[in-house]
């Protein structure tokens, strides 16, 4: 069915010329740079991974997003600033990204189980499945300890090089020096042959 056009307007919407539409669109553009600004660093934030303590969850020069917001669960991979004796923050430029295993008031025994030959970790005397560690990074240093309230317990997930709570330059952390949760992990750059790779995983909680 035709449209007859004698019956629609002829004024056509206007559009900014001139000075009119720069500052329209600088201000736009402020607009979005203050939105992602904003959920930057409310939300998210992305972070460098340095090390082999982490092995083979993350390796050296992965990047990782981390959310900013929520409670901690046993098994969050976490970013934290860099801790004194105590767990308390103390340097806002060093991080290190570790596993959460003992929340407040858990007790945490980690052992060496001759009779198997393996590690074995328990929370709250209930032996815990880590497929994370692999049988080559297992070892490190026993300890067994109750979490003080407000507090937590973490370990890297290659456990012969990790510095952690089970060692006593580090004890167990304080939620103010938690950054957030570990929700992406993404590299970008060449591989051991020289080609391009761009891998990525999102972490499920407890992964």
């Amino acid at each position: 069915m035709a449209v007859n056009t004698s019956d629609v307007s002829k004024e056509t919407p206007k559009r900014l010329y001139g000075k009119r539409a720069i500052i329209f669109n600088v201000l736009f553009v402020f607009f979005c740079m203050m939105i992602s600004y904003t959920l930057t660093n409310t939300f998210f934030q992305t972070v460098p991974i340095e090390g082999t303590s982490m092995l083979d969850t993350f390796y050296d020069e992965d990047i990782v997003i981390i959310y900013k917001l929520g409670n901690y669960k046993r098994g969050d991979l976490i970013i934290f600033i860099s801790p004194d004796t105590y767990g308390n923050p103390v340097n806002e430029l060093e991080y290190y990204v570790k596993r959460i295993i003992g929340l407040p008031g858990d007790t945490v025994d980690v052992q060496y189980n001759s009779d198997l030959g393996e590690w074995q970790t328990r929370v709250n005397g209930e032996l815990i499945d880590e497929p994370y560690v692999l049988p080559e990074n297992e070892g490190g240093v026993s300890c067994k300890t109750t979490v003080p309230e407000g507090r937590f317990f973490f370990m890297g997930d290659n456990r012969k090089v990790s510095k952690d709570s089970r060692r006593g330059e580090l004890g167990t952390l304080s939620r103010e020096a938690i950054k957030g949760r570990v929700i992406v992990r993404y590299y970008i750059g060449d591989d051991r042959s020289g080609k391009f790779e761009f891998d990525i995983d999102f972490i499920k909680r407890g992964e």
